[in-house]
């Protein structure tokens, strides 16, 4: 039996970049789910006028079915999808909708052909490895979790469920990245940091000390985000 995939989401950046790279694999993606409440605006403006992007219409992406519907997962069960990946950039909608794929659809990982994944190491079901990252000896990428483009996590570094690595992130060893947060583009984690859960890293941060939990830090070295008061004009 041919696997069919489909795809949750249905933006064209991590979704049509997934769907170019699994289209390159020779796997077949039969449909593509809107997560949001309504149809996508077909009105949509673009930003570069002389690049061509491939917005969705009300019910479709890039040739494919779009499903928009509070039982999306009844219609995949329907249709005999056999596989599919959550491309939804928001972690804590990602872990959703992973939890929504019914029985009998699997929720496997990805791992691009660039990629590559040292000894011992372990990618689990769900997890999106992409082009040029790297996964150390012994490092754990848990369920849901994203390793983007050149991201590199060293020896026995954990990136726990859901928890997203964005473009060129550097984690050392023995780095625990814990469920929900977010690291952000070119940022370096030093040996044995703990990065809470539901944290952020700012692009291009030096951490060299924990992160606590729901925080936000950034800069070189990173220090907490205190965001600017806001003022209001009588």
């Amino acid at each position: 039996m041919t696997e069919s995939i489909a795809i949750i989401g249905w933006e064209e950046g991590i979704a049509g970049q997934l769907h170019a790279f699994l289209c390159e694999a020779g796997r077949h993606v039969a449909c593509f789910v809107n997560h949001q409440d309504t149809p996508p605006h077909p009105d949509r403006s673009i930003a570069r006028p002389a690049q061509r992007f491939d917005y969705p219409t009300s019910d479709s992406f890039k040739g494919l079915p779009l499903i928009t519907s509070a039982r999306w997962s009844d219609e995949l069960l329907r249709m005999g999808i056999t596989a599919a990946f959550a491309a939804v950039s928001a972690n804590d909608v990602r872990r959703r909708m992973l939890d929504q794929v019914p029985a009998g659809i699997t929720t496997p990982s990805f791992i691009h052909p660039s990629a590559t994944i040292l000894p011992e190491a372990q990618v689990a079901a769900g997890a999106l490895i992409f082009a040029r990252a790297i996964v150390g000896y012994r490092a754990e990428v848990h369920r849901g979790a994203w390793l983007n483009t050149a991201a590199q996590i060293d020896h026995h570094t954990v990136v726990r469920p859901f928890a997203t690595l964005l473009p060129a992130v550097v984690a050392a060893g023995n780095v625990d990245i814990a469920e929900e947060s977010t690291i952000g583009s070119g940022a370096i984690l030093f040996p044995r940091v703990t990065v809470g859960r539901k944290a952020v890293v700012g692009a291009g941060a030096v951490v060299r000390h924990d992160v606590c939990e729901g925080t936000v830090v950034v800069g070189i070295p990173a220090h907490l985000h205190q965001p600017a008061a806001t003022t209001t004009e009588d």
